[in-house]
């Protein structure tokens, strides 16, 4: 399966598992707990990103009006620049769907040039900001399955995935986790360093991969379980 078949599949599967906005965890009404439409991860990856984050300043406030994170982080080398959009912990295919956000990211694309050749570029990262959830969980998916899960508080180090095109090793130690080394050319999962807070990812989608956050509130649910 390529790129493209991957990110429509997995845009199929998002749009069945999450209508009414439920997750199928324990029954929880994740709407209702939170008060938001869905939980938001973003990654950018560009050479622009003075002049992006400008744009989305301007424009996501109005499509999540809701309290968001903003991490960004210098990598060196070359690169092919990307979007990544990941709705209540799954990937979602911006390219083809019609909501605002979707339609503001093709926009963005084509105004920036955002998914070709870059060098020297920033991963901005927007995430869902929710001071009361706390870190718990380490979820490894595989084709958005769930293939393996860790408490973040172990101490794990060469940690395996065997992925169609490659492989990815990974490791937890101190309350967070980073990718070691990956197959892939592109290396961005790699460059992208440590995460340690409820709803962070890491992505590799040559491989097919991602690793996610998850955790709990002050009820002590889970967040995001599957």
């Amino acid at each position: 399966m390529n790129r493209r078949n991957f990110l429509k599949s997995t845009a199929a599967v998002s749009a069945g598992l999450f209508a009414m906005n439920k997750l199928f965890s324990r029954g929880t009404d994740y709407v209702k707990k939170y008060d938001v439409p869905f939980t938001l991860d973003l990654e950018i990856l560009t050479d622009k990103s003075g002049k992006v984050l400008e744009r989305i300043s301007e424009a996501l406030p109005k499509i999540y009006p809701y309290s968001t994170r903003i991490v960004i982080s210098q990598l060196t080398g070359k690169y092919m620049g990307d979007i990544v959009l990941i709705k209540n912990n799954r990937l979602f295919n911006y390219k083809i769907s019609d909501d605002k956000l979707s339609a503001f990211l093709r926009n963005l694309n084509k105004d920036f040039g955002i998914t070709g050749n870059v060098n020297e570029p920033e991963l901005i990262c927007i995430s869902s900001a929710n001071s009361s959830i706390q870190p718990r969980y380490i979820n490894v998916y595989k084709n958005n399955i769930l293939i393996d899960r860790h408490d973040i508080n172990v101490q794990k180090n060469d940690l395996h995935i065997l992925s169609d095109k490659g492989e990815l090793y990974y490791s937890i130690n101190d309350k967070s986790v980073r990718v070691e080394h990956s197959s892939c050319r592109h290396k961005t999962c790699e460059k992208a360093g440590a995460i340690n807070k409820a709803n962070q990812n890491l992505i590799c989608i040559p491989n097919k991969i991602r690793i996610s956050i998850d955790g709990y509130g002050p009820e002590k649910y889970d967040a995001i379980t599957f």
